[in-house]
């Protein structure tokens, strides 16, 4: 059961019978509701997308976060009792525990869908392969090609927004051009806010490579609240100048609002995953009705491996 369970034992409760909703796609909210027992499935537009069924299971927190309508309904499959968060902008100043949690389980989500989409990029490239296809040679495919980049620098951890006196009183540490500060694979407690300079984030894989100079920008806030291996190298392209913090949970502490910011940003990076997977399988599919010739076979293949993934990704995206 999700610690989360844990730490919200004052918080309201409500119960639902089979074929209610506890959310309906359109409304708008910012209720929160976290699962305890019972199963739900998601809807979309009518259509059954998956099955929820783990205690701890966060519902509707995206949209919440982000104020804007429910994307999707969520209706009781087996009885269910639910935790509910009334408001979440107020989520910081109830509870500082609740609030690390919902962030590390968002996060966990945003790791899990990114690597799940540089996976299925070199699935679908080895698959064209397979299939006898150069890509690049079939027009609009070159465009197709280099939204993956897109996904990746999108979403690979930038929060420019942390208050300078939420990290005055900790260490300085000074790199020089090409120095690195932290190293693909590591696995870091501690988290650094970037006060000058220029790194560059890039992977052994080449899945993207981009560079960050704004300062107040957080480098590895995630993997801190979730302990996992760092996803990319950061390296000094400068001299650089960054704060270093022992424990993220103290920030927190002392900075709500940039605590409720990182798990807002969290949430918008989400959903940049979902749309642009979404865009590109549409484009796709409507590039595969076009062709004709020595590739239609070849994009059938292609059209039929993305639509067996989709369901992996979309738990990861769930």
């Amino acid at each position: 059961m999700s610690m989360l369970l844990d730490f919200c034992s004052n918080f309201d409760k409500q119960e639902f019978l089979p074929g209610e909703n506890i959310i309906t796609m359109g409304e708008q909210s910012k209720t929160v509701y976290i699962l305890i027992h019972g199963s739900v499935d998601i809807m979309v537009n009518d259509n059954f997308i998956h099955t929820l069924n783990e205690p701890g299971t966060v519902l509707g927190e995206i949209s919440a976060l982000l104020d804007t309508p429910r994307t999707t309904t969520v209706k009781v499959k087996e009885a269910c009792r639910v935790l509910v968060i009334n408001d979440i902008s107020n989520l910081f100043n109830t509870s500082i525990d609740v609030s690390l949690e919902v962030t590390r389980l968002e996060f966990d989500r945003l790791f899990s869908a990114t690597n799940n989409l540089i996976r299925l990029k070199d699935e679908f490239l080895e698959a064209a392969a397979h299939a006898g296809l150069d890509l690049l040679k079939i027009p609009e495919m070159s465009d197709y090609i280099a939204q993956w980049v897109k996904i990746q620098e999108s979403t690979a951890g930038k929060f420019p927004f942390i208050i300078e006196k939420a990290i005055g009183e900790d260490r300085e540490i000074t790199l020089n051009p090409g120095d690195t500060l932290l190293k693909e694979g590591d696995n870091v407690e501690k988290f650094y806010a970037l006060k000058s300079g220029t790194v560059t984030h890039s992977r052994q894989d080449g899945a993207f490579s981009f560079d960050v100079s704004q300062p107040g920008t957080v480098l590895n806030v995630g993997y801190t609240l979730v302990n996992c291996e760092s996803m990319a190298t950061i390296k000094a392209k400068d001299r650089v100048v960054v704060k270093e913090v022992d424990d993220v949970r103290n920030l927190f502490r002392t900075e709500r609002s940039a605590g409720y910011e990182i798990l807002k940003q969290t949430a918008e990076k989400i959903v940049i995953l979902t749309t642009i997977f979404v865009e590109m399988k549409d484009k796709l599919f409507g590039i595969a009705e076009s062709i004709g010739g020595e590739h239609k076979e070849g994009m059938k293949k292609l059209t039929d491996f993305l639509t067996k993934k989709e369901s992996d990704l979309r738990e990861a995206l769930r």
